[in-house]
């Protein structure tokens, strides 16, 4: 039986989110950075534990400002290190995006 993990891609994620997440990979053949196609980010998401996602969730709700669904995200979060990790990252860019609309 398939697990159906939550993923960004199920959050109506616009372009613009899009490409804060997933604007550069490594085209190692070409040795250049490009960004991911819509295909390639559903693969790699797809590819993530769903501890990860729910990072990335976090992350995503930190640039919304929404404040209560990043915690909800971050609590969900099983792994104590990648939990510790991103609490400390998405509240440090919250607190920094909300000190600029002061």
């Amino acid at each position: 039986m398939e697990v159906i993990m939550e993923t960004i891609f199920d959050h109506n994620l616009t372009e613009e989110e899009f490409k804060y997440f997933f604007s550069k990979k490594v085209d190692l053949e070409n040795q250049r950075i490009v960004p991911y196609t819509k295909e390639e980010a559903m693969e790699k998401v797809k590819n993530m534990s769903q501890d990860e996602n729910y990072a990335y969730l976090a992350d995503l709700y930190c640039l919304r400002m929404d404040k209560k669904k990043m915690d909800e995200y971050i609590d969900k979060i099983k792994d104590p290190f990648l939990q510790q990790d991103t609490a400390h990252s998405v509240y440090h860019e919250y607190y920094f995006r909300l000190s600029k609309l002061k």
